[in-house]
């Protein structure tokens, strides 16, 4: 639906209605999302794979960097690109105050502890650039900041000030900043129109004459801020309005600031969505979103910033790029994830597992909101012991685990369906007829109770695979079992029952072979019984055989022997 089909729907709704002209919001949210995934994307593939930052230009390397990493953050993409960006911004220095706000705004979302404490090693660095942005003012009575130390005081510093000291955790000076970005608003009209006449002035040993001119300090206040000294028209003014409403919306609670933050949407409403660059217009969305949230207003204004898309998820800059992603990601509720207190998974496995299932870096934190969104989670195969912080899934409905996995964390969840699969297929323990080894297909040549995957027998002929293996054997062909391999009148499985050789005639080396010492009663593994002379006839057992003779009867005592019955 373009914007002028969009704006007919509206005005058939308000005829339908009978009520005062108003358009409903109506943000096709299926469209945002694709939106936001490709821009997710977009950002990834943009970024540096040699040191995890966004662009190449020195000066705006550090802003591209940091806002790109609280794009990936506010849409929920805890990735190794997230972890590498802040891995940048770890190890490079901010040097003025621009820079250090956004550095401790990105890493604030790090390391988070589980009471929303921030621990580990990034609360080093927050703490390092607050300091340094507390020593960023020219004075200390000043109330605001400007860009660095000895610079005058500008509302869009401040603001960045107000949201890093929010953020950061640190309180002391956040009422004074709020008090002067109140103060900064513009309201009301004032300022004058003269002329300043021409003087004469020495400069580098001659006088100069500088021409008369008129100066014009009149201004009518729109409810916005500006920076000093800019032009009543600079188009900047919505901007810099965006990033101090962002920073109060924080401290609604405060005196007054509900009342500034209401005129200050109002003028932002005013905004062009057509004309304004996207980068700009993203903040100013997200700014109205944050005082007045999804309204016709924001709506509106999000189809004008869905259209500058030059490719999906790609709004021509990265600095855009990651602007809208951020604005998406909040109007879309994702923000959930990082505002979210965050849950102890003990068990690695187990946060592996999570973490694998909602596409996020392995070593990455897991949120109480993380936890809401599981539905269905298949531990199958991973050897997870514990279950301790899954107690908090409340919606968990189906829950694949291993055999060994302790479920005692989740006895207190309704509803929730577990099956046990002790392996990484897809057939649980009760069915599987090799429930510890992954066979999705079950196949189970000999029909007995155990699939070919773990079968030790798979043809079922009695004779191991491991030792059908180990001699050449088929062990998917039960037929071989009674196959002479070797031509020593012994069937392989009696080979194996005897543990004689299939392929070797005569195992002990004894020349008699295999069969024909089982025949006699002579034990086919001892060389020493052909050397014996059982019949005791000057003829070794091997001789004997060797020469087709009986080994166990002397032929010249039965001859004698049969010889006197005759007579």
């Amino acid at each position: 639906m373009n914007v002028i089909i969009k704006s007919y729907l509206y005005a058939f709704l308000f005829l339908l209605s009978g009520f005062s002209a108003c358009r409903v919001a109506a943000l096709d949210f299926g469209n945002a999302r694709n939106a936001l995934d490709a821009g997710v994307a977009n950002l990834e593939s943009l970024q540096g794979i040699d040191d995890g930052s966004w662009g190449d230009d020195p000066n705006l390397i550090y802003i591209r960097t940091a806002m790109a990493v609280q794009a990936l953050e506010s849409a929920n993409n805890r990735t190794g690109s997230y972890y590498n960006g802040l891995a940048w911004l770890e190890n490079r220095n901010a040097n003025n105050t621009d820079l250090k706000t956004r550095k401790v705004v990105a890493l604030s979302g790090r390391d988070i502890g589980f009471d929303n404490n921030q621990s580990g090693s990034s609360q080093i660095y927050i703490n390092n650039e607050l300091d340094a942005i507390h020593k960023g003012k020219q004075r200390e009575s000043q109330k605001g900041w400007g860009l660095s130390k000895g610079y005058h005081s500008s509302p869009l510093d401040t603001s960045f000030a107000l949201r890093a000291l929010y953020h950061g955790g640190d309180s002391t000076g956040q009422i004074e900043a709020i008090d002067y970005l109140l103060s900064t608003q513009q309201t009301g009209s004032g300022g004058s129109y003269y002329w300043v006449p021409e003087k004469e002035i020495l400069f580098a040993g001659e006088y100069k004459v500088i021409p008369g001119y008129y100066v014009d300090t009149r201004w009518v206040g729109d409810g916005g801020w500006a920076s000093p000294n800019s032009d009543a028209e600079d188009s900047s003014h919505y901007w810099i309005t965006a990033e101090v409403v962002l920073a109060l919306s924080n401290h609604q609670m405060q005196t007054q600031v509900s009342s500034v933050l209401a005129e200050a949407a109002t003028y932002l409403a005013t905004i062009n969505g057509t004309t304004t660059s996207a980068s700009t217009l993203a903040r100013v969305i997200l700014a109205l979103y944050a005082v007045n949230g999804l309204d016709n207003t924001v709506d509106l204004l999000l189809w004008d910033l869905m259209g500058k898309q030059t490719t999906p998820g790609n709004w021509a800059s990265i600095l855009a790029t990651a602007n809208s992603v951020t604005t998406l990601s909040h109007v879309l509720g994702l923000t959930v994830y990082k505002d979210s207190t965050r849950v102890s998974v003990e068990d690695e496995q187990l946060r592996l597992a999570i973490n694998n299932h909602l596409g996020h870096a392995a070593y990455g934190q897991i949120t109480q909101a993380d936890i809401d969104s599981l539905v269905t989670l298949n531990l199958s195969g991973l050897g997870v012991e514990s279950l301790d912080g899954l107690e908090y899934a409340t919606n968990l409905s189906s829950l694949i685990v291993g055999a060994d996995t302790d479920l005692m964390a989740i006895s207190d969840i309704n509803n929730v369906t577990v099956v046990l699969n002790s392996d990484a297929d897809v057939v649980a323990d009760i069915d599987d007829n090799c429930p510890l080894v992954t066979n999705d297909n079950q196949t189970n040549m000999d029909g007995d109770s155990f699939g070919d995957a773990c079968d030790t027998d798979i043809d079922g002929d009695n004779m191991p695979n491991t030792w059908e293996v180990l001699y050449a054997l088929n062990e998917y062909n039960a037929s071989d079992a009674i196959s002479d391999t070797d031509n020593d009148e012994l069937i392989n499985i009696e080979e194996y029952l005897q543990g004689t050789l299939p392929r070797d005639p005569d195992t002990d080396g004894d020349t008699m072979r295999d069969g024909i010492e089982i025949s006699y009663g002579f034990n086919p593994l001892d060389k020493e019984d052909g050397l014996l002379d059982f019949d005791v006839d000057t003829m070794t057992n091997a001789e004997e055989v060797l020469v087709g003779r009986h080994p166990l009867v002397n032929e010249a005592v039965l001859i004698v022997n049969i010889t006197g019955l005759l007579l």
